[in-house]
């Protein structure tokens, strides 16, 4: 996918260095972004617009829940793809509190490259087709409105330009 940009978002040093390595062999040329706080995070997001957002659930201050929540309440952030990239199993509580937090995917570490791959892309056709979907419904809202403008007009016209009935 050209022009794609993942943002990541780990408060461990270590594990933002190892996915940030496997991010750029997976997808040369990508913009890699990476934040250690769940705030960091949300201001890169707004700032540079990412087409995925990989997020750990354990961070000190915000965990990945609360930073998914306000992605996911955010106006044009929203349209963000989350996938959880955690070492808590797909069958413990937390892969339900992550997808009620809003997140699309999950995935445990360690993680298979192939997969990780496949995730991502998957998640930024999704984020295309909603900013696509978004900008489709926006633009046929200005064009019924406009509609109604014209037809507003038409009937005032007509109305001024009827005479009067006396009986």
């Amino acid at each position: 996918m050209e022009n794609l940009k993942v943002l990541v978002i780990d408060d461990n040093q270590l594990q933002l260095a190892i996915l940030e390595g496997t991010l750029a062999k997976l997808f040369p040329g990508a913009t890699l972004l990476a934040a250690q706080t769940g705030q960091e995070g949300l201001e890169a997001a707004a700032l540079h617009d990412p087409d995925v957002v990989l997020l750990d659930i354990l961070m000190p201050g915000m965990n990945g829940y609360a930073v998914c929540r306000r992605l996911k309440n955010s106006g044009r952030m929203r349209d963000i793809p989350v996938l959880f990239l955690t070492a808590f199993d797909a069958g413990s509580p937390s892969h339900v509190k992550a997808l009620q937090a809003g997140a699309e995917g999950f995935l445990c570490k360690p993680h298979d490259p192939q997969e990780l791959r496949t995730e991502i892309l998957a998640l930024a056709r999704m984020k295309a087709t909603r900013v696509r979907n978004r900008q489709l419904r926006e633009e046929l809202g200005e064009e019924m409105e406009e509609h109604h403008r014209a037809e507003h007009a038409l009937i005032k016209n007509s109305m001024l330009n009827q005479s009067p009935c006396w009986l």
